[in-house]
């Protein structure tokens, strides 16, 4: 299966996150692991995600996928 993908990485506005099938859940945490977002219900497709108001940093998207987990690396920039 193809991962899910988060672009353009670095990101400074707005992130594209391509969500493959059978990932119904991502968790976004900061470097020190604290939960930021959580998307449920999730079906395949893409997703905005508004990344403006974020601290300029190192990001992480976590998700099941296949039965195993799995993290996408984000970072958020300034322009």
């Amino acid at each position: 299966s193809a991962p899910l993908r988060a672009f353009p990485n670095p990101a400074y506005h707005t992130v594209e996150v391509t969500i493959p099938a059978g990932v119904t859940q991502v968790l976004i945490t900061d470097t020190n692991g604290r939960l930021l977002e959580q998307w449920d219900d999730l079906v395949a497709g893409r997703r905005r995600w508004k990344v403006r108001g974020y601290a300029v940093g190192v990001y992480f998207l976590h998700y099941v996928q296949d039965g195993q987990q799995k993290t996408e690396r984000l970072v958020i920039g300034r322009r």
